[in-house]
Parts: structure tokens; sequence; C-alpha cells
């Protein structure tokens, strides 16, 4: 997930000075080169791009639930083995009372779903482009930059092969007659032979 375009320059609560077009190009760098910078055991050389900014909010939003149970008063050790308040306190804080821009989107839950934009990808050899957003609440079309080239009407190519059908067709008309033709000839050799092989009865008197 990823903020639209006009959230892009938004700045970020959990990365200060950043906004999310600024970490998610430092995220692609260290998951490029590691990190620390030249840290081959933690380059990441396929990542899944869908879920990257997922992954950073996720831990963003444990860290803002840490920070609101600590302002209530609780301490680390209460919140790393929690009782049935401070376990209620912790998720209804997840649930009901976190909001921030975060590098996917806005993060705020309703219950245990969060709403977002959604967005529709093509896959085009072998890449995911981003074709359109809809927004869950209206279900409009968003502009976002997408291209608009998934809904044109493009003309069919020729079949570069047509002489090959052309040339089966041809065979075909040739064919069929001379193999029925063979068929009926079979059959009226056989005949024959059956009524020349035939014993002659003699007519019976009366």
């Amino acid at each position: 997930g990823k903020p639209v375009s006009e959230d892009m320059e938004k700045p970020l609560p959990c990365f200060k000075g950043h906004s999310p077009r600024s970490f998610r190009a430092l995220l692609d760098h260290h998951l490029q080169n590691g990190f620390p910078e030249g840290d081959l055991s933690t380059i990441v050389s396929d990542p899944y791009d869908d879920v990257k900014g997922l992954a950073v909010d996720g831990a963003c939003a444990f860290a803002f639930s840490l920070q609101s149970m600590l302002k209530q008063g609780y301490t680390m050790g209460q919140v790393q083995h929690p009782d049935d308040e401070v376990y209620q306190r912790f998720t209804s804080f997840l649930r009901t009372s976190m909001d921030f821009q975060g590098i996917s989107g806005r993060v705020k839950f309703g219950g245990n779903d969060r709403a977002n934009t959604l967005a529709i990808q093509q896959v085009r050899q072998g890449r995911s482009i981003e074709v359109g957003l809809v927004d869950p609440q209206g279900l409009r079309w968003l502009g976002n930059g997408t291209v608009a080239d998934a809904w044109k009407i493009e003309p069919v190519p020729p079949f570069e092969q047509m002489w090959l059908i052309q040339a089966a067709l041809v065979s075909l008309a040739v064919i069929c007659p001379c193999m029925l033709g063979l068929v009926i000839g079979i059959r009226m050799v056989r005949k024959k032979r059956a009524l020349r092989n035939a014993p002659n009865v003699p007519n019976a008197l009366v």
C-alpha cells in the first residue's frame, strides 16, 4: 500500500523529517544496499513492494500504542506482561484512538478493519503497473497520475499464420470428396464380389 498522490509529501509523525515519498525512497535504498549500508546479510533482492509499507506502519502502530500506555502511567514491564486491564487498554487504543499518516496511507482502524484506497493493477511484461484507484467509501475513480491505456480499444493484430488456415481449408476441400469416393468405391467392389461368389440356387419346382 501507499498514499494517494496528494498525501505523498505529508510529514510522517513516526519518522521526523520524512514524508511518505522520502521514506519510501530511503526504504528502497536500504533494501537494495542493506542496513547498515553495505551489510550483505540484510539485502533484499526481490522485496514484496505491495506490503513493505504495511510492515513499516505496523511497527509504528505498536510504537504509538506503547507511547500511549507509558503516558497513562503504565510501566514497560506491565506492557510486556499485560493483565486483562492493560491488554484491553492497549488494543482499545489500536482500534479506536490511533490515527496517523503512514507510508502506506492513513492508519486508522474501525474495529478490525482499516479503510483505505484500493489500487487496481495490471501485470505488464512481468511487472505490476497501477492503472487506477478506487475510494472504498464512494467507489469513485481517483486521478493519482494513473495511466488510462488500460481502457483504450486497441486494434486486433492480424493473424500472421493465416496462410496455414487457407491451405488447410483447400486441402480439406480436395481430400474430403476423394475420401468419400474411395469409401463408396470399396463398398461397391465388395458388393460385386459377394454377388459373384454367391451359390446358384435352382428355381423350385411346383
